[in-house]
């Protein structure tokens, strides 16, 4: 029997039994007599043969490409509501896109076994670039995938997942070795004292609400001109990101150069940034999330007063290092947990209701002389 020419460019041939097929690695897989069916089956199920594996069942259970789907979805409306960050849907899709180029879209995560898992791990500890990600990516993006897979068993989209160790976070181990080997992330005091020097009034402001008050740029950026006005040596500002309180005293320096940064604070950029109490020159805060990620002034500001200072080592998130550093020496860890935000741990946390503002002061002051005491001197 002659066998009709396939046309050109099909990755099918047509069997003798009448089937259109194709052969992977000596294996012969059938997909139908129709032409036009053949190569919608092809598409669907490429992914699982080229890569070893057997091509899902028409169960009418979803897909992980539907389940993505849902879940995406899922994680717009949480942004809507305020739930959630709004780069979250974003993050979350950097990493079901990397999950799906390797399962492919068709696959079954209830059905999935730990070895079809193993090579999701490597995906994602190598990223799109193909180089090795830091293990605290890692565990982040790890724990984004387990969140997904947790989510569709939650909503009933499956039954169950098994992936083993294959998800697991990073052993603790290497996570200690990898922040041993950037070394000890603290500013040294001459260091700071120049870049503060070095920075301009909207920015000097950023920088020592950083190391008075161990407040990250989200959170600076997040304060609203009802917080604090001018003169007050106390400010309340519960922590974005856990929402715990916290209540911090502010450095006779610090309330100057808040004081000069509200007086000539610039224009807002946009009616809904009016409220904020400190903006960049621009007039946007200094640090604010888009859907499409972080927008970061601080760190680039601060890239510019190192140069100007002379400094080369520090970033702004070393700051909050530094605060906790030196005024662990202090040796009131409730009084720090509270000017930090920090939820203490043990059962006796639950019932602090407060610390005097006596002790925040003495949290706050004992770091203020290690900054400034060589200049006392």
């Amino acid at each position: 029997m002659t066998q009709p020419n396939r046309p050109v460019g099909c990755p099918l041939f047509l069997h003798r039994n009448g089937q259109w097929s194709r052969k992977v690695k000596g294996q012969a897989f059938y997909f139908s007599v129709d032409f036009n069916a053949a190569l919608k089956r092809w598409a669907d199920e490429k992914d699982h043969i080229l890569a070893g594996y057997k091509p899902p069942k028409k169960d009418g259970k979803p897909s992980m490409a539907e389940l993505a789907n849902l879940y995406l979805a899922d994680s717009r409306e949480r942004v809507k509501e305020g739930r959630v960050r709004a780069d979250h849907t974003s993050e979350c899709k950097t990493v079901l896109e990397l999950v799906i180029g390797v399962t492919g879209g068709q696959a079954k995560p209830d059905t999935m076994t730990p070895a079809q898992w193993q090579p999701v791990r490597v995906a994602i500890a190598t990223g799109k670039s193909g180089s090795r990600v830091a293990q605290t990516t890692l565990k982040v993006r790890l724990a984004r995938c387990r969140a997904f897979l947790n989510w569709c068993k939650k909503n009933k989209h499956i039954v169950s997942w098994d992936a083993a160790d294959a998800l697991a976070p990073p052993e603790k181990r290497l996570l200690r070795l990898e922040a041993a080997s950037k070394g000890k992330r603290l500013w040294p005091a001459e260091d700071l004292r120049k870049t503060i020097d070095a920075s301009p009034v909207a920015f000097k402001a950023v920088l020592l609400m950083g190391i008075n008050c161990g407040m990250g740029g989200s959170d600076i950026a997040g304060l609203t001109r009802s917080q604090w006005r001018v003169g007050q040596e106390y400010l309340d500002c519960p922590r974005n990101k856990t929402g715990v309180e916290r209540r911090v005293y502010l450095w006779p320096e610090t309330r100057e150069a808040l004081a000069r940064a509200v007086e000539k604070r610039a224009t807002p950029a946009m009616q809904k940034f009016d409220n904020r109490l400190l903006l960049s020159s621009r007039g946007f805060p200094w640090c604010r999330v888009e859907s499409s990620g972080v927008v970061d002034r601080v760190k680039a500001q601060l890239t510019l007063c190192k140069r100007d200072a002379g400094v080369t080592k520090g970033c702004f998130y070393d700051l909050r290092r530094t605060f906790r550093t030196q005024a662990s020496e202090v040796c009131d860890l409730e009084a720090i947990d509270f000017c930090m935000g920090h939820q203490g741990k043990g059962e006796g946390a639950t019932y602090l209701q407060g610390v005097s503002d006596a002790r925040i002061r003495n949290v706050c002051d004992h770091v203020r002389t290690w900054l400034f005491s060589e200049v006392t001197k």
